[in-house]
């Protein structure tokens, strides 16, 4: 009896998931709606309100709520062409109503937000978890947050830019009792009283694949203020950071307990790493990291404990342009083993996963690709997405599109109608160096406009048009 009920619970979610998988809906901003608003309100579990490109102001259009829906808000082209600008009254997305991980925003930029107290750009309070992707967050200013704050909150950050921002307390990211997990993410050029980049209240965030780069404390915390904290950076870039006080790079106070592995902090002033000693005792923990001025650059007041294990270096990383905020590692003369290569290059912890690449782990928040050289990174592949024939004809039931790519990668190629919904994803797979031609019957389609899209390694790079007549 116990076996059936437990079949039945079973079969019963299943039936709900598939139900509400099967009538999702896309809702478009601004053909059926007006305002992103009325078309979160609109959307049910599983929807998406699918946003075109322009630039969106006034009511309707900022302090966004999703109500605690798990839905997504997506731009169709990206953070590039999709902005939310706040006019310096409100901020862009509010979430405050137990919002999960299915919570989505993904693609749009958010600039001149302005909370006259927490989150300039967007605040996330009471078990609020969204996920964000794909976002840049702009000059935009609060008392706590200016860009995003977090209280008792645990969003996940993949690919966000969080930049040019003010605060009193944090110009970038505040987390107050908050667990983020930041993943690619860029903390660069904000500023604020306290911590510049980003301050940790009480806080045990997890950061991969992060750069905080160029932010200005005008006390303590140029890059990372940590307050009771104990913050994970793994392949975290802190350089150029800068505080009027001490902590250029992290300041720990009050027993904080940051650990480091395959890190490089450099060029932050006007120290790396920094103790308070009017407060609780702080430990850090640092392996296989560039540390400028090795152990005995930090500045610990004999006030805490400094855990140096092994793989530590003090060497300069060779950043290839960080005038112009490019903190990838330089090897010019790639493959060979000279002086140009950066010393962070396959010095990561060896046991940690391997780069992207199949290489040893290297240190920083960019691996250096060894398939390509620093004069072909992987950013700038080279797709040349053709369809043909276009328009295709009633006497053609086939839509043939033609690519090339310039280094091995997993290649997307999906086909969208005019309102945005997928239609078929007509190539999800590894391919070589080269050109490539696939294609597909398009008999089953009635006659309009179409879009292929395609991706490379996860990265959208080209739309382009299909007329089919019928």
């Amino acid at each position: 009896m116990k076996r059936k009920s437990i079949f039945c619970m079973t079969a019963t979610f299943l039936l709900v998931l598939f139900m509400n998988i099967a009538f999702a809906e896309i809702i478009n901003i601004p053909a059926d709606y007006t305002t992103i608003q009325a078309g979160i309100n609109t959307a049910t579990n599983g929807d998406t309100v699918l946003v075109a490109d322009g630039t969106y102001t006034g009511s309707g259009n900022k302090d966004l709520n999703f109500g605690g829906k798990p839905i997504t808000v997506k731009s169709v082209n990206g953070e590039e062409n999709t902005v939310i600008d706040c006019q310096n009254s409100g901020r862009g997305f509010h979430f405050h109503n137990g919002e999960i991980s299915t919570s989505i925003v993904d693609g749009f930029t958010i600039i001149n937000g302005y909370a006259s107290y927490d989150g300039g750009g967007i605040y996330c309070c009471w078990n609020s978890n969204p996920s964000l992707t794909n976002v840049t967050i702009k000059e935009n200013s609060a008392y706590y947050g200016g860009g995003i704050y977090c209280y008792r909150s645990n969003p996940s950050l993949t690919n966000v830019t969080i930049i040019g921002n003010s605060a009193y307390y944090c110009g970038g990211i505040y987390c107050y009792r908050s667990n983020p997990s930041l993943t690619n993410v860029k903390i660069i050029g904000n500023s604020a009283y306290y911590g510049g980049g980003i301050y940790f209240y009480k806080s045990s965030p997890s950061l991969t694949n992060v750069t905080i780069a160029d932010n200005y404390s005008s006390h303590y915390g140029g890059g990372i203020y940590c307050y009771e904290s104990n913050p994970n950076l793994t392949n975290v870039t802190i350089t150029g950071n800068s505080a009027y006080d001490d902590g250029g790079g992290i300041c720990c106070w009050d027993d904080s307990n940051p650990s480091l592995v395959n890190c490089i902090l450099w060029n932050d002033s006007p120290q790396e790493i920094y103790f308070s000693q009017y407060s609780d005792p702080d430990t850090i923990t640092i392996s296989y990291s560039d540390i400028e001025g090795d152990s005995a650059g930090i500045v610990t007041n004999n006030h805490g404990t400094v855990n140096w294990l092994e793989g530590n270096i003090d060497v300069d990383p060779l950043f290839v342009d960080p005038a112009n905020y490019d903190y990838h590692l330089s090897w010019t003369n790639f493959p060979i083993p000279d002086s140009t290569k950066s010393p962070c290059i396959d010095a990561g912890d060896p046991n940690s996963p391997p780069d992207p690449d199949g290489t040893i782990a290297d240190m920083g928040a960019y691996y250096f690709n060894q398939n390509v050289s620093i004069d072909d990174p992987p950013e700038t592949v080279n797709t040349e997405l053709t369809n043909y024939p276009n328009p295709i004809g009633v006497s053609n039931n086939n839509l043939t599109i033609s690519f090339s790519i310039h280094k091995s990668s997993k290649v997307t190629i999906q086909l969208f109608n005019i309102k945005g919904q997928l239609v078929s994803t007509l190539l999800d797979e590894e391919r070589n160096v080269g050109e490539h031609t696939i294609s597909s019957t398009v008999d089953n389609l009635s006659s309009g406009i179409y879009f292929t899209r395609m991706s490379v390694d996860g990265v959208d790079k080209e739309v382009k048009k299909v007329i089919l007549l019928r």
